[in-house]
């Protein structure tokens, strides 16, 4: 469509600076640190020079902690964006605790396409825990670690880490 280029190019970058962060986000403390060094250390080494986007990622990698050629290869240089339809349900356990079971459909990105996305579990007055689950394939199930008091909401991809169209669905 008209306009996609300039997009995809120029504003997607921002978008791809913000997943990058939110992956490396202490999620239990918020702490962003680690993406802060990220940052530094990469314009630290090429201040006044040219620099790749391999550059970026071989800094980027040793920050994480793993390979990142899948989310370069999803999403610099890919133009695919998810779909995610999200449903959850809570149960409380015959201890008193509760569970809450997750499902996710996932399309618009090719079978292999997978991102660690952000689950914001609400229990009101100010009280929120957040959980990282990879999303795969075109359906995902899986439950979040019980919780002694029962959610008021949960919220996939909370705070819109990532690029992306969400659905919220019921069960």
């Amino acid at each position: 469509a008209p306009g996609d280029h300039a997009l995809i190019v120029y504003k997607k970058g921002a978008w791809v600076l913000h997943m990058l962060r939110n992956m490396l986000l202490d999620l239990e403390t918020g702490n962003d640190e680690r993406f802060a060094g990220l940052m530094r250390d990469f314009y630290a080494r090429h201040e006044g020079g040219q620099a790749t986007t391999e550059d970026f990622r071989r800094v980027a990698q040793r920050y994480a902690g793993e390979d990142l050629g899948w989310f370069f290869d999803q999403w610099v240089h890919g133009t695919d964006l998810p779909t995610y339809r999200f449903a959850s349900r809570t149960e409380r356990t015959a201890d008193g605790k509760f569970k809450v079971t997750c499902r996710v459909e996932q399309s618009g990105v090719p079978e292999g396409f997978h991102m660690p996305v952000p689950i914001r579990i609400d229990f009101g007055e100010g009280r929120a825990a957040w959980v990282r689950v990879s999303i795969q394939g075109a359906r995902s199930q899986f439950e979040l670690p019980l919780m002694e008091s029962a959610p008021k909401a949960v919220v996939f991809n909370d705070p819109q880490s990532v690029l992306c169209r969400v659905e919220q669905v019921k069960w």
